[in-house]
């Protein structure tokens, strides 16, 4: 009589943990999507942890990168081995930005006029890391915000149930937006800035890849 006893107080225990373990499943699942719509800055997920060595740094050479056109979304890969002159190549300013990033917004005056200077003289990129079901309102926020001469791209972004990979910002890195990397001729990062941008800087480094052509 005992045993059946103990056996049924087993029983039902086992049945409390499962159930609780489940509960906590339902809840972490319902915390992950409310975070997803109400926090858009959270939307780039799985970064690198700060501190990797294997992260793109200065004097490092640029990865390649897959990246998705505005229109079709076809996958373009860029990769900075090959000449501008022949398409996005280097030398080269990456540009990676957030639509309700306040610091990217702020930084379209400079990049606007970074354009205009250095159009022609190397590959003025722009890579957009907002979740793919804001790529409309992205699309028009290009148009209207004068930043439509760069060369516009979408990261690649697979996204899971509790994260997302991003093919370029994973591989550049990323931990924060603006991230700015300007790269020679050579194909090598020569400055990589994040967060709050020195354009002075920015220019001077400029200056020194466009006069090495």
């Amino acid at each position: 009589m005992k045993s059946k006893t103990n056996g049924a107080a087993f029983e039902l225990l086992f049945k409390r943990v499962l159930k609780a373990f489940f509960s906590f499943l339902f809840f972490a699942a319902f915390l992950a999507s409310t975070a997803a719509v109400f926090i858009p800055d959270y939307a780039m997920a799985a970064r690198p942890l700060m501190g990797d060595p294997n992260a793109p740094h200065e004097g490092s050479v640029a990865p390649a990168i897959c990246v998705l056109e505005p229109g079709g979304l076809k996958e373009v890969l860029i990769s900075f081995d090959k000449p501008a002159k022949d398409g996005p190549g280097a030398p080269a300013l990456v540009w990676f930005w957030f639509m309700s990033c306040e610091n990217c917004v702020k930084d379209m005056k400079f990049m606007r006029e970074i354009h205009k200077k250095y159009k022609s003289r190397l590959s003025l990129i722009a890579v957009n890391v907002d979740k793919p079901d804001r790529r409309g309102t992205v699309k028009n926020f290009i148009k209207n915000n004068g930043i439509s001469g760069y060369e516009n791209y979408y990261d690649k972004i697979t996204e899971h149930v509790f994260s997302a990979d991003y093919d370029a910002s994973d591989k550049f890195a990323i931990y924060s937006t603006p991230a700015l990397f300007i790269i020679d001729k050579n194909g090598k990062i020569i400055l990589r800035a994040e967060g709050h941008i020195n354009f002075d800087l920015v220019e001077q480094k400029l200056e020194t890849v466009v006069k090495s052509e």
